[in-house]
């Protein structure tokens, strides 16, 4: 697009009346660190953060170990924060656990996060993009713990890979969307300043954090922003409305402003979006219930591969069916799973039973089965439910009603070539991305609609190397009507009625000039100005003003689509040097022009006369 118009801009007279018609080294000082956003900690000072959340209880030896307040946490043994002596690039010693946080003005959630993470020991010698293991602690533990309590980071090492251990705000915070903000945050610092591969980030919870990561993973769908590659759940709490009702010493906390705000019964949707799977209260006990698919935010894990674990006897009696469920739901919609169902789980130090713990994983089975994998950016055929506006595959979502999910599904054939999204609900808009589905230049390009709501939505086509010029029906080849187009993002939109479904083809002709008019729609009596951009070299617009559109050939080889013939008008608009102009004008207040549409379009003439270039065609709304 050419630059703005100046204040020079011609301007043309008599519109009024024409409408009245119609990271960066090993070694990481506390200076250093700061001014990126993240502060090392020293050995032994973990500060807490302040989110008014009840304090748990000490454990004790007659503590229980059924509850979740208790069967999270363990005491372990801070990991150390120190360099070894002569440490560096060139050193073949174990590398450090860090400690740090990274601060509340990275997060944007005015909550710093409190990370631990480790590169390589073949980081500096090896070079190259690095995997990236993502581990989520249990409820009342700390990113400390999942290092002490496992072999993940050693496991890392090994395998070249960088570890991240993320907090989450607090160790007694249930992922809710400012919780997974600030995991987001640290996974974006270390992947600035390190060496990461986007498309091989990888997530692995226990617990509480299994819930968390499986639900964080269903929330990342975008192609173009952070995305997992991979799931690990360890014997995983996927319900946290199930959680409420069967472990009542935990209520405290799932109410509290920083989790739900409110019980499951008061806030339904503030813990169903953040949960992976919703079962209803009144169908147990005994656990799990019924589960509501529908309900569910697992359907948005469809095409990323999930590794499953738990215990048959774990102490949280609960669980282990919410495990299988979870597994059985992901296999139905034909996604790939691995489930690893144990018993018999031995605490590794004391040899005591350890059925609710991170000593259910093999460590090595879960590298093995994630290193493979690769993020699917844009899968051949998707489904998704999002709990607010967002963007998934090679469509981006805007919400129609807030606080609730919004459904759809799509998929991409690259032979003929096609794309569709069927069965929408919930949504004002939805815009297809040609460019991310790989489809930019294939013209035309077929696109498939449906709407499975009273209320429909507005389908907006993007992402051509071309703009897109106009749609005709597949079936009988007759222009689409009505249709908008956004100029400024190259971009055509139609209306897919509620309940009903569209099917088009997308053209593109050589329209290398723009036009439109803001406000759209204007009200009676406002002011509005319309704009022309051409090439440099543009000395005259003839903008067509009509009611009805019709493809037809002018001057031989034009194409447009607003014909110049009754009852359509002309208006000789001068262009300046870069081939652009502005009309200020201000609509008349007169009642018959409210609910008129104006098809528009421009014709650029040249020197010679010669009529070169052709603008979007765009309609025009009076409110």
């Amino acid at each position: 697009m050419s630059a703005p118009p100046t204040a020079e801009t011609p301007h043309a007279p008599g519109l009024s009346a024409l409408l009245l018609v119609l990271l960066a080294g090993w070694t990481v000082s506390a200076s250093a660190a700061a001014q990126s956003g993240v502060t090392v900690i020293a050995k032994g000072d973990v500060p807490k953060p302040v989110v008014d959340l009840p304090e748990l209880p000490k454990i004790l030896a007659l503590s229980p170990r059924n509850t979740m307040l208790f069967t999270d946490r363990d005491e372990v043994t801070p990991a150390s924060n120190e360099y070894p002596p002569g440490y560096g690039p060139t050193s073949v010693l174990t590398p450090p656990l860090v400690d740090a946080w990274v601060s509340a003005t990275l997060t944007g959630t005015g909550m710093s996060e409190l990370i631990q993470y480790q590169l390589p020991s073949d980081y500096y010698k090896k070079g190259g993009k690095r995997p990236l293991l993502v581990a989520w602690h249990g409820f009342g533990s700390s990113a400390k713990s999942v290092a002490a309590q496992t072999t993940l980071d050693e496991q890392c090492d090994s395998w070249g890979w960088i570890y991240l251990a993320v907090t989450g705000i607090d160790d007694k915070l249930f992922g809710a969307p400012a919780v997974q903000q600030n995991a987001e945050a640290a996974i974006r610092w270390i992947s600035d300043k390190y060496s990461v591969d986007p498309d091989r980030v990888y997530l692995v919870g226990f617990s509480m954090g299994a819930g968390i990561v499986a639900n964080f993973a269903a929330r990342h769908r975008d192609p173009k922003g952070l995305m997992i590659a991979g799931v690990g759940l360890v014997s995983g709490s996927y319900d946290w409305t199930t959680a409420y009702h069967e472990d009542k010493s935990v209520q405290p906390w799932l109410e509290n402003t920083w989790n739900f705000g409110g019980s499951p019964m008061t806030v339904p949707f503030a813990y169903q979006r953040s949960s992976d799977l919703y079962f209803d209260p009144t169908t147990y006990p005994p656990t799990p219930g019924v589960c509501l698919d529908l309900l569910a935010m697992a359907r948005n894990l469809h095409g990323t591969p999930v590794y499953i674990t738990w215990d048959l006897k774990d102490t949280l009696t609960y669980l282990p069916a919410q495990s299988e469920t979870l597994g059985k739901l992901l296999s139905t919609w034909g996604d790939d799973v691995t489930l690893r169902p144990v018993s018999g789980t031995l605490n590794p130090k004391t040899g005591g039973s350890a059925p609710h713990s991170w000593a259910v994983l093999d460590e090595e089975e879960l590298m093995n089965t994630l290193a493979p994998l690769t993020a699917t950016r844009v899968p051949a055929k998707w489904s998704a439910q999002l709990g607010e506006t967002g963007a998934v595959a090679f469509a981006g979502v805007t919400q129609r009603t807030p606080g609730t999910f919004t459904r759809l599904s799509g998929g991409l054939d690259d032979v003929e070539p096609r794309l569709w999204v069927h069965d929408v609900e919930n949504a004002s808009e939805v815009s297809v991305d040609a460019g991310l589905a790989g489809l930019a230049g294939r013209w035309p390009l077929r696109v498939q609609a449906s709407s499975a709501d009273k209320a429909g939505f507005v389908l907006r086509l993007q992402g051509f190397d071309t703009p897109p010029s106009y749609l005709l029906q597949t079936a009988d080849g007759s222009l689409v009507e009505p249709m908008e187009s956004d100029p400024l993002s190259d971009a055509l939109m139609v209306t897919v009625p509620g309940g009903g479904s569209v099917d088009v083809l997308v053209h593109s002709v050589p329209w290398n000039a723009r036009l439109w008019v803001a406000p759209d729609p204007a009200a009676p009596g406002g002011q509005l100005s319309l704009h022309v951009e051409s090439v440099p070299g543009g000395k005259l617009a003839w903008v067509i003003l009509g009611v009805h559109a019709h493809l037809m050939t002018l001057a031989g080889s034009l194409q447009i689509m607003v014909p110049p013939v009754p009852p359509a008008l002309l208006i000789a608009i001068p262009l300046d040097a870069a081939g652009g102009a502005v009309v200020e004008a201000k609509l008349p207040e007169v009642a018959g022009l409210s609910g008129l549409s104006l098809l528009m379009q421009a014709v650029i003439q040249h020197e010679g006369h010669a009529l070169g270039d052709v603008s979007n065609a765009f309609r025009f709304d009076i409110q």
